[in-house]
């Protein structure tokens, strides 16, 4: 879509009831199409290109007089298959060794078998002000294969960098996966997990104020620091807490 217009100044004004010539070119600047248009009362145009079936990628530009516009044309190719990696279920700390499962398989459900697999793991902090302390870091990478069911494993450490044990460090895992299949065709997943110096996070609903004779409620979360509920057993404890009135 176009739009013709006139500006002197301050002032602009559309023109309509113009023919304009639109030259679809190539990314040699080789014309593949045109096409002659004429402006509606408020000045605009439209058309639709069809590209070549047989062309080269890159920038293409249509030419409107002195005018261009630019859209960038790459080759489309289907994916014949996905790669899911999942959810943790455990609370880890740094320091602690996991193992991540992840499963290739076609659209149609069929999983890949023997295929590879290449993986990296970055650390980086988890909180913006951190990245002046630490920086991203590849932790570790290597392959696998597939399984007969498409299934595949990747261990590592969340290893932590040298910093005051008693300052709470928070840090995220970034894992990338690629599998190739027999065709050559690469699919890349990529998935993450929390990870600090403590590995649950208790929250509670519980009010700051409550009627005396109201029945008390309270349900407790306890999460991995990625959102994952996790089953956990605890105590608690209800303390009464005598108030004092205390004068300014």
């Amino acid at each position: 879509k176009g739009i013709a217009y006139q500006q002197s100044g301050d002032s602009t004004w559309v023109i309509a009831g113009q023919e304009f010539t639109l030259t679809l070119l190539d990314a040699n600047r080789q014309e593949v199409g045109n096409v002659t248009l004429r402006s509606n009362e408020w000045g605009s145009f439209t058309h639709t290109f069809t590209l070549p079936e047989q062309t080269l990628n890159g920038r293409f530009r249509i030419r409107c007089k002195e005018s261009y516009a630019y859209i960038q044309v790459e080759e489309f190719k289907r994916p014949s298959f996905q790669v899911v990696i999942d959810t943790l279920q455990s609370a880890p700390q740094l320091g602690d060794s996991v193992t991540l499962t992840g499963k290739a398989f076609t659209f149609n459900g069929f999983p890949l078998q023997d295929d590879s697999v290449s993986y990296t793991i970055l650390r980086e902090p988890r909180y913006l002000w951190r990245i002046m302390d630490y920086s991203q870091a590849i932790i570790a990478s290597g392959s696998t294969r597939t399984n007969a069911q498409g299934e595949f494993s990747v261990s590592f450490r969340l290893k932590k960098p040298e910093f005051d044990p008693n300052e709470e460090q928070i840090f995220r895992f970034r894992i990338q996966a690629d599998v190739t299949d027999a065709a050559g065709e690469s699919q890349r997943v990529e998935s993450s997990l929390v990870a600090g110096n403590r590995s649950l996070a208790l929250s509670c609903n519980l009010a700051k104020e409550i009627c005396k004779d109201s029945v008390l409620q309270v349900t407790f979360r306890a999460e991995n620091l990625n959102g994952t509920l996790i089953p956990t057993r605890g105590t608690t404890e209800l303390i009464a807490q005598n108030s004092k009135k205390v004068v300014w």
